[in-house]
Parts: structure tokens; sequence; C-alpha cells
């Protein structure tokens, strides 16, 4: 066959590769045809990332950055009020990484990745992994001189491993965005405290969250197993003490989340930190309280708990 044949070929052939491709399509379920055309539709939205980051890393004013930071905590729970998945004695370890791809003036490409893993103790010495949460989010962020403005698309995913989960997991997609002063972020609370090494006591720093879900329909874009539409979080730091070598902030964290049927839920919580700077990375210790929690998914309502945090 020639060359100019081609056309002709695939004009001719393509209705029959359409109907035969939709025919083998028909013979999975409606989740599984589903999912292949979220699939797709990921693919596309991908190779079209791809080609708007070539076009910014080939300008003259982007630079390839590949910067990673973050933090894992290890804790575990001394004190609670009511009934818990996590007993007295359990734990709770995190992991958030983030890795700055590249930036273009101002504006920084990154993505972030946090797990969550709690245990929970069975009676003296037997332990059991009662729960793991992962999110994956990128986005973009603008650095100013003392704010940042960042806005990121958040995936959450939850698994119930000590319990049956009879309607499958639980995840959600949001559209989020933030704005706070710079030392409200860890990604930059180490750095600047170990630049400006006898900051004076009373310093606040905070930053507000907010962010719009995806309505749940059982798809891997929607979600599934909430009903959660709007969620609002703000956060306020007080630096206590910084010297050469320590430095120590309190910590509150107040978060909603806003139900379809306009109900919300609630968790609030404060935490005490004492960090040892390090030349490249830090290591802290914590206490952390919660006095309040209404949040379904995730709740702490009445715990306390001490642990160790390393920054890097």
């Amino acid at each position: 066959m020639c060359i100019k044949s081609l056309p002709y070929a695939v004009m001719r052939f393509a209705p029959a590769l359409k109907v035969s491709f939709y025919q083998r399509i028909s013979i999975y379920r409606a989740d599984d045809l589903n999912y292949f055309r979220t699939m797709l539709r990921l693919k596309s939205w991908f190779v079209i990332q791809l080609i708007c980051t070539g076009l910014l890393v080939t300008s003259l004013r982007s630079q390839i950055l590949m910067n990673t930071s973050g933090n894992i905590t290890i804790e575990s729970y001394f004190h609670q009020q009511g009934s818990h998945v996590i007993t007295k004695g359990g734990s709770k370890s995190d992991f958030t990484g983030v890795v700055d791809f590249y930036r273009f003036n101002k504006i920084i490409f990154y993505s972030t990745l946090g797990t969550t893993t709690e245990i929970s103790k069975v009676g003296m010495a037997n332990w059991k992994l009662a729960r793991i949460w992962y999110s994956i989010a990128p986005g973009i962020r603008y650095e100013a001189a003392d704010w940042v403005f960042a806005g990121v698309i958040n995936h959450d995913c939850i698994h119930r491993i000590d319990q049956g989960e009879p309607l499958g997991s639980t995840w959600w997609n949001a559209f989020q965005f933030t704005i706070g002063t710079k030392e409200s972020y860890s990604l930059y609370l180490l750095d600047y405290y170990r630049q400006n090494q006898e900051q004076s006591p009373g310093e606040f720093d905070g930053s507000l969250t907010l962010s719009k879900f995806s309505r749940a329909r059982g798809s891997i874009v929607n979600g599934r197993n909430h009903s959660y539409d709007y969620y609002f979080k703000l956060r306020l730091r007080y630096l206590v003490y910084s010297s050469e070598k320590w430095f120590s902030y309190i910590n509150t964290d107040n978060q909603w989340w806003v139900n379809q049927d306009r109900s919300t839920e609630f968790k609030g919580q404060f935490s005490a930190h004492l960090i040892l700077k390090g030349k490249v990375n830090s290591l802290g210790m914590f206490v952390r309280s919660i006095p309040k929690d209404t949040f379904k998914k995730d709740n702490e309502d009445g715990l306390s708990s001490l642990g160790i945090r390393i920054l890097f």
C-alpha cells in the first residue's frame, strides 16, 4: 500500500474499528467503563500538563528546582476521653513531603504527598493497624515578600484497616486555596528561624485555607463515601522563644467541614513545640491536645499526645 492510500484506508476502516472497540468495551461493567473513561481524561490532562511544562521550562525566566522538604512526626496518645478507635497507648505517625519542580518568575509548581498511619493498642501487648490516610496535592504557589498564596487540587483517601468497609474506602477531591505568612508554613519555618537566630518573642503568624469539594459520585474524579461541600482551616502560630540552637512556638489549628445539608463538623487542637536547630535538618518534640472534635472521618475528641518531629 502506498503512502497516499493511507488516509483512504483509515477512513474506510475507522467505523469498523470503532464498532469493534465499543463491542469489546461493552463487556465490562458500568463501573469499569466509568473508570476507563476517567483514565482517558486523566491521560489527556497529563499530556496537556507536559506540554505546558515544556513551554515554561524552556523560558529564560524559568528554573528547574527539584527541591525537597517536609516533616515526619511520631506521637503516642497518653490521655483520652470517651471511646475511640485509637485506645489509650495508641500511636500515630505522619509524613509530609513537598517537591518543588520548577519556578517561573515568582510562581513555583510543586506537589505535596502526605500519609498518616494510626495504630491502636488492644490489651497490654497487642497492636493493631487502625487507619491509613494518604493525600496528593499538585499545585502552584506565589511567593511574595512576607506572604504566600497557594492553589492545589487536593486528593485524599482514607482506608479503615481494623474494621470492614461495606461501602468501600473513602476519598475526595477538592480545589484548595491558601493564603498566609511564610512562617505559618512548615516549608519556610525551618529556614527562617535558622537564619534569624535571635527573634524576639511575641511574633504571630497565620494562614487561612478554603476548599471546595467535588460531589461524591463514586468515580476517581468525584470521590466516594462523603457528603462534604466546603472546608475551612485557620492556623495561628506564636513564637515563644528563639536562640542560636533552639526555638519554641505554640500552634493552633481550627478546622470546619461543611456538609451538603449545611451541617458542620469541627476539629480544634493546639500544640506546643520545642525544636533543636540543625545545620541541615532539625529535631524537636511536641505535645498536642484536641479538646473538641466532631469530624467523623478521623475523630480525636478529648485526646492528648506526646511526640517527636523531624523537619527536613
